[in-house]
């Protein structure tokens, strides 16, 4: 299956998407002080990354995507914040050094091979100082059954715009967005790219948790709180 490669869409990342305060929120329920060292994995924007680095943590940012790096470092540049960004895919990861937690939203359901999956954690796992802490967002098959039923919306920035459509195959969410650039007199170059998702479940995530060696395994529902049967994001706390 063909990998997700962010390209065209980066530039309307920002106005079709909204940071979720329960992922800074999720941060409470861990023992966590300034100046830690933290390891963010699919920083796209930063829409995390520099909230975490205007809290005082020394941020490192990991993303796969050049143009969602590009983005994010010029906003860190503007607010005056040091943040290190790396440009590669968690699996190629090489890092010399420790961190005190890592964290990941909206990230996990995008890798879509078991495998890299796998290999993301372990190196995680391996970035991470004993008792460290991992936490991540996953969206469970409510999410994606949602998102195909209610299929089809768009956005604007400037004189662009685009259009995103999902569909739902098997365990797969296919998000297929359309990009209009308004070349002169309102006449639109389209261009698409179109990225997958994959719903795993918690069964799944803890088993390869577990077998790297992830302790204290907990799992909370939507509100932060028990899990409940609508959830449709899930958050996950494991220790080193």
């Amino acid at each position: 299956m063909k990998e997700n490669s962010y390209v065209l869409f980066p530039s309307f990342y920002d106005c079709a998407t909204e940071p979720s305060d329960n992922f800074l929120r999720i941060l409470k329920k861990i023992p966590i002080k300034k100046n830690d060292f933290v390891l963010e994995i699919g920083c796209g924007t930063g829409k995390y990354t520099l909230p975490l680095a205007e809290k005082e943590f020394k941020v490192t940012a990991v993303d796969s995507s050049k143009e969602m790096i590009t983005i994010a470092k010029s906003k860190a540049k503007k607010r005056k914040l040091k943040i290190q960004f790396i440009n590669k895919k968690i699996q190629e990861l090489r890092i010399n050094k420790e961190f005190d937690f890592a964290l990941s939203s909206d990230c996990i359901n995008s890798i879509i091979d078991k495998e890299d999956l796998k290999k993301s954690f372990e190196i995680i796992y391996k970035c991470l100082k004993k008792r460290g802490i991992f936490i991540f967002d996953f969206e469970t098959k409510k999410f994606m059954d949602l998102q195909a039923a209610n299929s089809g919306y768009g956005g604007r920035k400037e004189k662009d715009f685009f259009v995103w459509e999902d569909y739902l195959i098997g365990n797969f969410l296919e998000m297929k967005i359309s990009i209009f650039k308004n070349k002169k007199r309102n006449l639109f170059e389209r261009k698409e790219e179109t990225y997958i998702k994959r719903f795993y479940s918690e069964k799944e995530l803890k088993k390869m948790l577990d077998e790297i060696g992830f302790k204290k395994i907990r799992i909370f529902g939507e509100k932060l709180g028990k899990i409940k049967k609508n959830d449709e994001i899930r958050y996950l706390i494991s220790e080193k």
